[in-house]
């Protein structure tokens, strides 16, 4: 059966990607040749990771995350600063 990985998300403005590709041009400058880096077009806010779900039941958790999401009003989010995941020593997202 086909998995998806899978998780819930914010799609960041048009904006912000484009100050991302800036810093990530200056990150990349000053990194060794072995990190991989992602388009910042791509980039996105992930509240939960989902894992694996199998194909089939996409739809179902489709709409279960548009029923617990229909009474949330709309929010402003503030970005700023920058952090690293897991941590300093062993960076895999930044």
């Amino acid at each position: 059966m086909e998995q998806v990985r899978s998780f819930v998300a914010i799609e960041l403005p048009d904006e912000l990607k484009r100050e991302l590709v800036g810093l990530v041009d200056r990150l990349r400058a000053d990194s060794p040749p072995v990190a991989r880096w992602v388009d910042p077009a791509s980039v996105h806010l992930t509240l939960k990771f989902l894992g694996d779900v199998a194909a089939d039941r996409l739809d179902a958790v489709m709409a279960a995350l548009t029923v617990a999401v229909e009474d949330f009003a709309p929010f402003r989010l503030e970005v700023g600063g920058l952090g690293v995941f897991p941590n300093p020593n062993r960076v895999r997202v930044v």
